[in-house]
C-alpha cells in the first residue's frame, strides 16, 4: 500500500509547501497509507486545515522544547486558539 506522500509524488503535487494531504475529504499526514483509488489532495499552509495542521505541529515542537528546558513544567491538552 502506498502512502499519501508517494501518491502526491507520483501525481507531481509534492512542493516544500505540502504540510499533509487530504484523502477523501480527511486530512492526515503525508505517511498515511491510502487505499488506492482515493481522491488525495496537498495541503498547504494557504487553507485552513494546512493553518490547522502547521499549529498543531508547532505546538508539539513547544511543548518538547519547554520540557527540555524545564523538565519539571506540567503541560496542559487542547487544541490550538485563535
Amino acid at each position: 500500500m502506498k502512502t499519501a506522500y508517494d501518491l502526491l509524488k507520483e501525481k507531481e503535487l509534492i512542493t516544500r509547501e505540502v504540510l499533509a494531504a487530504e484523502v477523501d475529504g480527511k486530512v492526515v499526514d503525508l505517511t498515511t497509507e491510502v487505499e488506492e483509488g482515493a481522491n488525495v489532495v496537498p495541503v498547504t499552509f494557504e487553507t485552513l486545515e494546512g493553518k490547522k495542521v502547521f499549529w498543531h505541529t508547532a505546538s508539539h515542537v513547544l511543548a518538547q522544547a519547554v520540557k527540555r528546558l524545564y523538565p519539571e513544567a506540567k503541560l496542559a491538552i487542547g487544541p490550538a486558539v485563535d
